[in-house]
């Protein structure tokens, strides 16, 4: 009794799940910065993830972070990987489970005095291996000055996730071109809430807003010092955030 089943569960051990990954409708995948204190949220284009990035690193857009390209799944990836990997597990045990009750019941005997009989219930048997769906589309997309390769990011990126290579005079004009943007469109998202009868709202996004672009500014300002610092000849590694402090900056 239960053949079907042992033989099933002991090639279980070391069995591999492929769950299939589909990029968006322009052709980009998903990935994540696998980094604990970073964990962006970027895409790389499908066929030069294939064809430019290579295996050995990849880099995160926003803090630079290198790993091995097979670190880069998403949060959501891993868990519907997850979930895929344990259906495909319940249908291979739910069918040889319903094998096994089918084989009992063939050896019973019509005649018997007792009948018994053995059925399974609860176990899909015919599990199709979902794709996972990739987000929305992002609206900015970017390609490398130096390998080609094309991303996507929402906010700003400082490295290119293929080679690292870092513009730090594209990406500053990049982060005050956004910033002007958001100031900008502050009499459209004004009216926006007036239209709904929501003024209080209104003033308190708009506020918000302000108070962001005068963080990404410091946070842009930040970057680009250090990364034109660190082009000095030998030298000295600069303190963490120093730009972001007026007079230590200066004096460095």
């Amino acid at each position: 009794m239960f053949e079907n089943l042992q033989r099933e569960i002991s090639q279980l051990d070391g069995m591999k799940v492929s769950v299939p990954i589909e990029a968006d409708e322009d052709g980009f995948l998903d990935k994540e910065c696998p980094a604990d204190n970073c964990k962006f949220i970027f895409k790389v284009n499908e066929e030069d993830w294939a064809n430019i990035f290579k295996d050995e690193a990849v880099f995160c857009p926003m803090c630079g972070h290198s790993a091995e390209a097979d670190s880069w799944w998403t949060t959501e990836q891993v868990e519907h990987a997850k979930k895929q990997a344990f259906k495909q597990v319940e249908s291979i045990i739910g069918g040889a489970m319903k094998a096994d009750a089918r084989a009992f019941n063939r050896g019973q005997s019509r005649n018997s005095f007792i009948n018994m009989s053995m059925s399974v219930k609860g176990f899909n048997t015919h599990q199709m291996m979902l794709p996972f769906q990739a987000k929305e589309l992002f609206e900015r997309k970017n390609q490398c000055a130096e390998c080609k390769s094309r991303y996507a990011v929402i906010g700003s990126a400082y490295f290119c996730p293929c080679c690292g290579y870092n513009s730090v005079e594209k990406t500053f004009d990049d982060s005050i071109k956004k910033i002007f943007a958001k100031i900008d469109n502050t009499d459209i998202i004004r009216k926006a809430f007036h239209d709904i009868g929501q003024k209080d709202e209104a003033e308190i996004t708009i506020k918000s807003l302000v108070e962001s672009a005068l963080s990404d500014g410091v946070t842009a300002f930040q970057r680009l010092a250090d990364a034109l610092y660190s082009k000095i000849p030998d030298c000295k590694p600069a303190p963490f955030n120093v730009f972001q402090r007026i007079d230590d900056g200066n004096k460095l």
